[in-house]
């Protein structure tokens, strides 16, 4: 009987910390579970929240919130004074500027095949404490267009040179006035090589302020870089392109925001095959409209231009596309200068928003009497759903 119940209590005493074990186990699985759990309602909810500020950021992406870093070193040794100005660092970004730009706009041809045709711009703006970029493509020989507007939390700039970095974005100054540009969006990817030909030239806007608002502190910092030299590659959902073509920088500054008063414009850019450009202006306000052209022949440097004031040409618009409000084709005179220049659209659909018009053009016709050939970009802005 003892030994009975020596051995029952021994099984007992051998049994229970075995039992012990188990629940101490089963605790610490059950622990485990609820924190997989939490981590995943975590997740859950961190997506909910994403997804539904990534759609709110969609319809509104002034609601994304931005930092905009400034890097101020510059690798850059090689410098140029212009009329007193600075280069790269004029190129650069400027922390005085409520208002700041920076314009690409293109004609590229498909290297293998030249009758595939393309515009394409980019523009990076700096508007008070938002930070932008714009893209629009356009397929000539498909009649297609892609555009995009990109705002990323992440952006640099820099007040050395031309640097501009938003998201996996940028446009890069390597050497001085020669740029690598890249930008990505949705199912286009552009990568392109630019060098610039001519030195920028500096537009004063005196005379247009004065005539049009009456201000001297509206507008600062105003250069063109007028011909452009671009090779890259351009892809357009599932088709590469090896790409070269001919292009225009502009680059603006405004003190401080941009004129109410002004509620629209209109501006051409036209390149010659006889290393002539030409650029010409309208500027809309409530009471008045101011338009002037400038020429730029192959020394025009700094201020080193023609300005022709609007007594002295007519740029007329010929006809429109199929909405009455898009022009088609310009005809372009200089009577002086015996140059008579006709501007035709390539496509209707170019716009980048119900206000915002960027279209790439060809050119033909005779500059001092001899015949010319070349390419034309329009852009029409309207601060006002208005046709003007």
């Amino acid at each position: 009987m003892n030994q009975n119940m020596q051995s029952i209590k021994t099984s007992y005493i051998q049994k229970e910390p075995v039992f012990s074990r188990k629940a101490t186990s089963n605790g610490v699985k059950d622990k485990i579970s609820v924190i997989i759990m939490l981590i995943i309602t975590l997740i859950f909810l961190k997506n909910i929240v994403f997804n539904l500020l990534t759609y709110q950021y969609i319809k509104n992406p002034e609601l994304i919130p931005q930092k905009l870093k400034i890097q101020e070193t510059n690798e850059i040794s090689a410098k140029r004074i212009i009329n007193g100005l600075e280069f790269p660092k004029e190129e650069g970004y400027h922390k005085d500027a409520l208002v700041e730009w920076w314009y690409f706009s293109s004609q590229l041809q498909d290297s293998q095949n030249p009758k595939n045709l393309f515009g394409a711009t980019v523009v990076f703006v700096k508007n008070k404490n938002n930070f932008d970029s714009h893209l629009i493509v356009v397929d000539i020989s498909e009649q297609k267009r892609y555009s995009g507007r990109t705002r990323t939390p992440q952006n640099t700039v820099s007040c050395s040179k031309l640097l501009l970095k938003s998201g996996e974005n940028y446009w890069i100054e390597t050497e001085l006035f020669n740029y690598k540009l890249h930008y990505n969006y949705q199912n286009v990817e552009l990568d392109l090589i630019l060098e610039s030909l001519k030195n920028p030239v500096i537009i004063e806007d005196k005379i247009l302020l004065k005539e049009l608002l009456e201000e001297q502190d509206v507008w600062g910092l105003h250069l063109n870089q007028t011909r452009i030299k671009a090779r890259g590659n351009l892809a357009l959902e599932n088709k590469k392109y090896d790409v070269i073509g001919t292009g225009w920088i502009y680059h603006r500054t405004f003190p401080r925001s941009f004129p109410e008063e002004i509620f629209g414009w209109k501006w051409w850019t036209v390149q010659l095959d006889n290393n002539v450009e030409l650029m010409s202006r309208y500027a809309f306000c409530s009471q008045s409209v101011f338009s002037d052209l400038f020429i730029f022949e192959e020394n025009s440097s700094g201020l080193n231009m023609e300005r022709l004031d609007k007594t002295q040409y007519s740029l007329k618009e010929l006809s429109y596309w199929e909405d009455f409000i898009t022009p088609r084709f310009w005809l372009l005179e200089i009577p002086a200068k015996n140059v008579n220049l006709k501007i035709s659209s390539l496509m209707q659909d170019q716009s980048l928003s119900e206000v915002m018009y960027e279209g790439i053009c060809e050119v033909e016709g005779v500059y001092q009497g001899l015949e010319v050939r070349g390419q034309a970009h329009f852009e029409k802005k309207n601060r006002v759903k208005l046709g003007l």
